[in-house]
């Protein structure tokens, strides 16, 4: 899980139903694609044509790293491109048994995104490490950071997590200047853990 941070400037505009509750969150929905989220006031959600823009600039940076499809994104109403929050929705089908060892795909794929960087003709991120891979099976969710480093913005930390459900999985990509990770990452927990599947597609919590 990559999220690829990339300084864009656009307008803003709300695209969701969203009510404002107690103690400075808002809630987020999207019943179409059965999740929920909360987020901090003070931040907003990226137009729809500004997060299509970062699918075809995250091409752009990594040319021969698989596509990436963003669906959502927010970020805060102050910034002009990180901290940022993408999310992306996928149809794989997966099980708790894909993440019964998550040490040899984390050494697969780091050998993976070197390679592919080395190869990258003319792409503007230059280095990626995957670190603090985790799967939460009681929640059923993988978590994982990754450091960033472009020739353009410089270095970038992520904090992802994907949830897996019945149809597929939702994965949140938050990412910061790595100079601010720490400032931040209370937050992107904070809005990591806030997500709430609809039960008609939630996999049932392990004890």
């Amino acid at each position: 899980m990559i999220c690829i941070g990339l300084a864009l400037s656009l307008p803003l505009i709300s695209q969701s139903a969203s009510t404002v509750q107690n103690g400075g969150y808002r809630l987020v929905a999207y019943p179409s694609d059965s999740f929920s989220l909360t987020l901090p006031n003070g931040w907003v959600e990226i137009e729809p044509r500004a997060v299509a823009e970062l699918v075809s600039a995250a091409k752009k940076a990594a040319p021969n790293l698989p596509d990436v499809s963003f669906k959502y994104g927010f970020k805060t109403a102050a910034a002009a491109d990180f901290p940022r929050v993408l999310i992306t929705l996928s149809d794989d089908h997966l099980s708790d048994e894909t993440f019964a060892n998550l040490n040899g795909p984390h050494q697969t794929l780091d050998a993976y995104l070197a390679d592919q960087l080395d190869k990258a003709a003319g792409g503007t991120l230059q280095r990626a490490r995957m670190s603090n891979l985790y799967y939460d099976k009681t929640h059923h969710v993988v978590w994982g950071t990754a450091h960033l480093s472009y020739s353009d913005t410089g270095d970038i930390q992520t904090l992802s997590a994907a949830y897996i459900t019945k149809v597929g999985t939702i994965q949140i990509h938050c990412a910061s200047k790595a100079s601010e990770y720490e400032k931040y990452q209370p937050v992107f927990r904070q809005l990591i853990g806030s997500v709430v599947i609809d039960p008609k597609v939630a996999l049932s919590a392990q004890r």
